[in-house]
């Protein structure tokens, strides 16, 4: 598989997971940023170093009670942590929509 199918596949496993932990009232928006890149940094005409990125990055956008908290981390690509790690930053949204105003 390839990079492209292989975050479409993560994203649904994690979607999945914090949608199936929303409570009544809750509603949630997710955001993905991904990048696959090659980089090639040329010196005397040779390759002197080639460079491969990729990049995760997931936002939450979390309103329940008329209220609106967004955060978002860098995921590792490790299903099982990255669940984890996900289902606790939903947590800390719930903590934060608690101290945060209504939306006008």
């Amino acid at each position: 598989m390839n990079f492209v199918e292989n975050t479409g596949k993560y994203f649904e496993l994690l979607s999945e997971t914090l949608f199936s932990s929303l409570l009544e009232g809750e509603d949630l928006t997710l955001n993905l940023i991904a990048e696959n890149s090659l980089f090639l940094r040329f010196n005397a005409n040779r390759i002197r170093q080639n460079t491969n990125v990729e990049q995760l990055n997931i936002s939450l956008q979390f309103q329940s009670n008329g209220r609106s908290v967004e955060k978002g981390r860098t995921a590792s690509g490790n299903k099982e942590r990255d669940q984890k790690a996900f289902l606790e930053l939903l947590a800390s949204c719930r903590r934060s929509e608690e101290h945060t105003s209504e939306l006008q």
